[in-house]
């Protein structure tokens, strides 16, 4: 029944907001009202999260609209928003657009229009070392995720027997794992290893994010409204002139690679250390990317370049 419920409940969801799609174009109302307002998420470091010294919320994702809203001419204003919330904000009229490592889904692009991808993300989990090693060891355990995510979705579908505890955010996870209440959270690899890195060293020793554990395979893109064709083409437009400009790969190299002075140095590192094998995919797949109309980055990059950028070390504590 509580099956039915929810399969209810979506199908009502969709009818409501394709009906509910603007006739006119966001763009035309973002200039009208002098502002660009955008959801993001403020707990997924290095993608979006809030500084605590500045007091705002920054990021690879909060760079990109940034660089959308200068386009259209008008001030950015960025909404928090939790995973759950993302597709509902759009037709509420609460956001213009959402860029809040957003996963493409069948089923999510029935409710809203994506863009192009701008990172590919793989789910990956973060557990105690020797916990775990296989996916297979996931079965029967207490699993911490986000709530409303893909993650959750994935997890309960793949591993069935698992215990999943769904959280309002990532930093409520990471808590979780501090604090022994759990030994293992999942989520994007992205994140995770950012989570990881913030962790003391008496810490970060003690976890590790399994290399042959992947879940799932998923790519980001930023959501309109559905049906609102005109201001998905300019927001795909200023996606292409920063990928074509070289800009998003300043934007990524900044957050991910411990910014451009650091790019020689830390790509000399990886290399060293990296089998060749496992090198020359990783090579093949990025020179592939570069010429791809959706441009994309691998998280895996951003953990062998070994610097993270933007002065966000800070953000959280374990």
């Amino acid at each position: 029944m509580k099956r039915l419920c929810k399969v209810l409940a979506s199908f009502l969801l969709g009818v409501a907001m394709a009906s509910a799609a603007p006739a006119a174009d966001t763009l035309g109302e973002v200039k009208k009202k002098g502002f660009l307002a955008v959801g993001v998420r403020d707990a997924t470091p290095p993608m979006s999260f809030l500084d605590p010294d500045k007091g705002q919320i920054v990021g690879i994702e909060i760079d990109l609209v940034r660089a959308i809203a200068k386009e259209i001419g008008v001030p950015l204003k960025l909404v928090p928003v939790t995973a759950a919330e993302r597709v509902e904000a759009l037709p509420e009229g609460k956001v213009d657009l959402v860029a809040a490592s957003f996963s493409k889904t069948p089923d999510r692009a029935t409710l809203v229009d994506f863009s192009l991808t701008y990172f590919l993300s793989r789910q990956r989990i973060l557990a105690k070392k020797g916990a775990v090693s296989t996916l297979k060891d996931l079965e029967g355990k207490r699993i911490a995720v986000v709530k409303g995510t893909t993650t959750e979705k994935n997890l309960r579908e793949k591993v069935p027997s698992s215990t999943v505890l769904a959280l309002g955010n990532m930093r409520d996870v990471i808590d979780l794992l501090a604090r022994g209440e759990v030994d293992i959270v999942s989520g994007d690899g992205v994140t995770l290893s950012g989570y990881l890195m913030m962790a003391p060293e008496g810490k970060k020793d003690k976890f590790e994010i399994p290399a042959d554990i992947v879940l799932a395979d998923e790519a980001y893109g930023m959501a309109v409204r559905l049906g609102d064709r005109k201001f998905l083409d300019f927001v795909n437009g200023v996606l292409t002139d920063l990928k074509n400009s070289g800009e998003a790969e300043k934007i990524f190299t900044t957050w991910l690679r411990g910014g451009p002075e650091a790019q020689d140095a830390a790509l000399r590192d990886y290399r060293a250390k990296a089998d060749q094998a496992h090198r020359r995919k990783k090579q093949e797949a990025y020179e592939k990317s570069r010429t791809q109309y959706d441009y994309q980055y691998d998280d895996s990059f951003g953990w062998g370049y070994g610097g993270w950028g933007g002065g966000w070390h800070g953000y959280y504590r374990w």
